[in-house]
């Protein structure tokens, strides 16, 4: 990989503010959010503020693939969702690590792509774009796709606050 595309990558900003939405099937939540790396408990921790119900937390583990919360109670879980999950998972280690992922990873213009090919007819893929002048992405787009069974998911967020971004 080139080092331009291993600076792109850090501009992945974990600890961050702002905007979002999640399509999980016929299921579609808008929410705040505020993200953040709990060190003592090596989480992912993301706080989603959901009109009409309120805080949900999602807990995505650093050190095993474990993913908790109270949002993963308001979702239904199938194997889909696990899987989108933990490829998202997967990524936010490797970043958190300031290492790039296994994945296939292209940088393209301002946009940085991640996918990882589940099987031939699954993938998950990642898009940074938007990068700012203070040098991190202001929207990712997580993006589950099934091809045989037209199955797709699907998280963005807008970040409107990026902390710490070179402590990664």
């Amino acid at each position: 990989m080139s080092t331009d595309t291993t600076e792109a990558f850090s501009g992945w900003c974990l600890e961050s503010s702002g905007k979002g939405r999640i399509e999980l099937g016929r299921e579609h939540h808008v929410f705040d959010y505020y993200s953040t790396i709990n060190k003592e408990s090596e989480n992912f921790v993301v706080a989603l503020d959901l009109p009409i119900y309120g805080e949900e937390i999602l807990n995505l583990s650093l050190k095993q693939q474990k993913i908790s919360g109270s949002f993963t109670r308001r979702i239904q879980q199938t194997r889909t969702t696990q899987k989108f999950f933990n490829v998202w998972q997967k990524w936010i280690v490797a970043r958190n690590r300031g290492v790039l992922p296994t994945s296939g990873i292209e940088l393209q213009g301002d946009k940085l792509i991640l996918t990882d090919t589940l099987s031939a007819n699954e993938s998950v893929t990642l898009t940074l774009h938007a990068l700012t002048n203070d040098s991190y992405f202001a929207r990712q787009t997580l993006k589950y796709r099934h091809s045989a069974t037209n199955t797709e998911m699907t998280l963005e967020m807008f970040t409107t606050e990026c902390r710490n971004l070179a402590a990664h």
